[in-house]
């Protein structure tokens, strides 16, 4: 019964940031770990840099940013549930 109370309540919060998101702005599209590997390193990032990623979303740039190149790294979501889920990540990998 817990899993399915669960399971409803991430379903629920799954339609209200889609649709949250369709009314404030762009949808989330997350870039490829690939991708975002090859731009810091096209960017030549470093511990001495700092990082902005405008629309982070589950803040996959940011943190690789921090984590792999020690640099400095700032994300800025509009979406409430996009921005939770990128605070929990960061706590977690840390």
């Amino acid at each position: 019964m817990w899993a399915l109370n669960t399971a409803a309540i991430l379903a629920i919060l799954g339609v209200i940031s889609i649709m949250w998101t369709d009314r404030r702005g762009a949808p989330w599209v997350p870039t490829k770990l690939g991708k975002a590997r090859r731009m810091l390193e096209m960017a030549e990032v470093g511990p001495r840099d700092v990082v902005y990623d405008l629309g982070c979303g589950d803040g996959r740039l940011i943190i690789l940013a921090a984590r792999r190149y020690s640099a400095r790294a700032l994300g800025i979501e509009i979406d409430p549930l996009r921005y939770a889920w990128c605070q929990a990540l960061i706590t977690v990998l840390g």
